[in-house]
């Protein structure tokens, strides 16, 4: 598995999850494995977008836990072994933070190589966690990019 700072350095198709995957719990998993069976369909490349720290290290540091449940180098590991073969870790930062669900969602799309991007249902991201699944069909639409859902 490569991990990587920048989407355009993915030659696709690329099957897209999305998430902080704090835990890589079993709704992780099946987040995961949904991006992964839609690579192997497309013979395409199952990737994982992640943040890295953890939002709320940002948002609400006060409220963050002293320790993240799983190390990016233990969610290498973990992510490698559900079959991810890329991973895209982008840096969380102040500005990350004040960007819409918009401009978030259109940076994504902007990639020709995206094929599909998987979250779960109540997935929620950019400005104050506006974006939802719906805006990222509407979105991913003109783009050609199926959004997938995966029930909670």
């Amino acid at each position: 598995m490569s991990t990587i700072a920048e989407l355009e350095e993915v030659q696709g198709p690329l099957h897209l999850a999305m998430g902080v995957f704090d835990g890589v719990h079993l709704g992780h998993q099946a987040v995961i494995g949904t991006a992964v069976e839609g690579a192997r369909g497309s013979g395409g490349v199952a990737g994982v977008l992640t943040l890295e720290p953890h939002p709320i290290q940002i948002l609400a540091p006060g409220q963050a836990p002293r320790r993240i449940l799983v190390s990016l180098e233990h969610k290498e590991r973990l992510l490698a072994s559900l079959g991810v073969t890329v991973l895209l870790v982008l840096r969380f930062d102040e500005t990350m933070a004040r960007q819409s669900a918009e401009e978030f969602g259109e940076h994504l799309f902007s990639v020709a190589a995206l094929r599909q991007m998987v979250a779960g249902e109540d997935w929620k991201f950019g400005r104050e966690r506006r974006g939802t699944i719906d805006l990222l069909r509407r979105l991913g639409e003109p783009h050609g990019v199926e959004v997938t859902a995966v029930p909670a």
